[in-house]
């Protein structure tokens, strides 16, 4: 019998899990984006997230965000700033406002071209994606909420033949955060990580895999 492959675990400390939801706070309806610094294991199956660095000069939109050819040079100085500490680029964060935190082709594709010349050689880069809308109840005070998750995601961006068959809903472990705004209104926040890579069988086929967020002190 073949063995289920372990999911990657990430380990984010709870300030930068805050930091994440402040930016995709800031930007709330665009996009926002940035990098994800710290250590990964010998092999590959736990990510420590040191640090969030959001990338300024991203260009937003409700639906996109992206970095200009032109600004690629600040990203690489923004490597090197932490090459001295011993961390090194393990992946990028961005947030999809007004919808779940499941990848798109789009995200698949933008963060392996990135991750080719950015990370180390034969490092599967990690995505961190916050999901994030205004929702409102309809009886009852919203209260404040912080849980880790189970999410059954659909993944219904991709086409026909994108996917193996069967594989249309994808579960991660990932993060529940509820701020209230008013009485019966309040702010969702859903994280979820996954893996991106090349499929080593077939390199022109994109491959993702849902990780497990663990949030430390």
């Amino acid at each position: 019998m073949s063995r289920k492959p372990q999911m990657i675990k990430v380990e984010v400390p709870k300030v930068v899990q805050d930091e994440l939801l402040a930016a995709a706070a800031a930007e709330y309806n665009r996009e926002c984006m940035g990098l994800l610094f710290g250590w990964v294991s010998k092999k590959g199956t736990k990510y420590e997230i040191d640090c969030a660095i959001p990338i300024q000069t991203a260009r937003r939109t409700k639906d996109t965000v992206y970095v200009q050819n032109k600004d690629r040079k600040r990203l690489d100085r923004m490597v090197k700033v932490f090459a001295p500490r011993d961390i090194s680029l393990v992946g990028f964060y961005h947030s999809h406002p007004n919808y779940k935190p499941s990848p798109s082709p789009d995200d698949i594709g933008a963060t392996l071209e990135d991750a080719a010349y950015m990370l180390p050689k034969g490092r599967k880069p990690i995505e961190i994606i916050i999901g994030v809308s205004a929702k409102k109840r309809s009886a009852g005070r919203v209260r404040f909420v912080e849980k880790e998750v189970k999410m059954n995601l659909k993944l219904s961006e991709f086409k026909k033949g994108e996917l193996p068959d069967g594989e249309r809903f994808v579960t991660a472990i990932g993060r529940l955060i509820r701020v209230p705004v008013s009485e019966n209104r309040y702010q969702e926040y859903r994280m979820a990580a996954w893996a991106f890579y090349l499929d080593p069988r077939d390199q022109d086929i994109e491959c993702f895999e849902a990780c497990q967020i663990k949030v430390t002190s």
